[in-house]
């Protein structure tokens, strides 16, 4: 005699998710205008065709002046600003205009991040005095998100 042991059962499969319905899109409020998009990502794009012809002259001139070298680290730093900030903003922006879900906003707290602790670095390299302040601000904005 062989003991049946307990009865195997089949996986559960789970439906996939529904595509969002008519009554979903009013409900969240989603609309996607191709016109903002679009004229996100064309001044994205001319932001930085800016954003790098000002940074090479500027190191260029900084270097062939033999400016010191945490003036220099400084302006490196602000090139690294330069880049994350208007990304982070467009990313913030593309957010806003798919908002589909009440916890977006949280998403776009956390977004808000990156802009402001790049800004806070790059003004505690310039300001050492006031450093303590500039992270206070900091870390109160992150202890809110």
């Amino acid at each position: 005699d062989v003991e049946a042991g307990p009865a195997e059962t089949a996986p559960t499969v789970t439906e996939p998710r529904p595509a969002p319905t008519a009554n979903f899109i009013s409900m969240y409020g989603v609309h996607i205008d191709d016109f903002w998009v679009g004229t996100s990502r064309a001044l994205l794009a001319i932001v930085y065709a800016l954003v790098i012809a000002l940074s090479v002259i500027t190191l260029w001139h900084l270097i062939e002046k033999k400016t010191e070298r945490h003036v220099v680290g400084w302006a490196i730093g602000a090139v690294f600003v330069a880049i994350t900030v208007p990304l982070s903003l467009n990313d913030i922006h593309m957010h806003i205009i798919h908002y589909v879900s009440p916890l977006q906003r949280h998403y776009i707290r956390i977004l808000w991040m990156v802009p402001i602790y790049s800004v806070e670095s790059w003004l505690a390299l310039r300001f050492n005095e006031q450093k303590l302040l500039l992270e206070t601000l900091r870390e109160a904005y992150e202890a809110f998100v």
